[in-house]
């Protein structure tokens, strides 16, 4: 690269056809009208004062002060910049957001859309970063407002922290409604099933995990499976009625097992002490007397009303 000494460019050399090269300097900056033909060569330089660039049709506006750029290289629709280490430059055109950019997206650190249809964006260099080529195509369509929001780059060092109001987040979509559940027997089987999975993530939630809102707003717009007991039951007895009972404990916080037979998921059919330990804490819980673990009128009412 040919060297500037005391303001003055050594060595001009031409460009090729089709190309315009703006030039700056320490003190000055100097632009080249498309009809001139020659362009001269210089080493890093600050840019002082704001260029407006014409990109085919598009208007471009460049500000930078006290940026270091190594050239600015205009073309029919593009413009290229080589931005050093530790340097900063903002620009704005109708369009001109993350995919208008080669490379270097990493230092974007603001970009908005104003109210009248233009972008604005600030790129800065951190200063343990390589000098980067970037090729910038901006377009002629206005930007809507709000599409391109305020951004923070983590890794832009010096020169970041661009202005913008950041873009309020969107409102989480509503979550779908189930689909109609089937009749009879099949439904209160699907029911008990979502019934456990409640209470499986409940548990999960207990130990530190985390799910998604989504996924917990489906499975709460199934309703609680309707008990309905027409027996007493006492351990040793065994049935269909024994299994949803133990699913009905397990899933109002009474658990039979943490884990193997009678954990939520794995209910059996046979009433056992572990089934009859898990109902005198409901018993107790919920004022029924004698709370022994044996179910009789008393706690059949209250949970078939549950």
């Amino acid at each position: 690269m040919d060297k500037q000494t005391n303001g003055l460019i050594d060595s001009p050399r031409p460009i090729s056809n089709g190309m315009k090269k703006l030039l700056v300097s320490a003190a000055t900056l100097s632009f080249l009208l498309p009809a001139l033909a020659f362009a001269v060569a210089y080493d890093d330089v600050s840019l002082t004062s704001d260029v407006v660039l014409t990109v085919g049709s598009v208007t471009v506006n460049v500000t930078g002060s006290g940026a270091t750029l190594a050239s600015i290289t205009v073309s029919d629709t593009t413009f290229e910049i080589i931005l050093g280490k530790g340097s900063s430059i903002s620009m704005s055109a109708p369009t001109l957001d993350s995919t208008s950019l080669s490379t270097g997206a990493a230092y974007i650190t603001a970009s908005t859309c104003s109210g009248s249809g233009v972008n604005s964006m600030t790129l800065a260099v951190p200063t343990d970063a390589a000098t980067t080529t970037i090729t910038v195509t901006p377009s002629g369509t206005a930007c809507s407002s709000g599409s391109s929001g305020s951004s923070s780059g983590g890794s832009a060092g010096s020169g970041g922290g661009g202005g913008g109001s950041p873009t309020p987040a969107p409102a989480p979509a509503p979550a779908p409604a189930p689909a109609p559940l089937p009749a009879s027997g099949t439904q209160a089987q699907i029911l008990a099933l979502v019934a456990q999975l409640k209470s499986l993530i409940a548990l999960f939630e207990s130990l530190g995990g985390t799910v998604a809102p989504e996924t917990k707003a489906i499975l709460a717009s199934f309703p609680s499976p309707s008990a309905s007991f027409t027996r007493n039951l006492e351990v040793g007895m065994t049935g269909d009625d024994v299994k949803a009972l133990q699913v009905f404990l397990n899933t109002h916080g009474f658990q039979v097992a943490a884990s193997g037979a009678g954990s939520p998921g794995s209910e059996t059919m046979r009433f056992g002490p572990a089934t009859r330990a898990a109902l005198a804490k409901f018993q107790q819980a919920n004022g029924i007397t004698p709370a022994a673990g044996y179910f009789g009128p008393k706690t059949r009412a209250i949970v078939n009303g549950m």
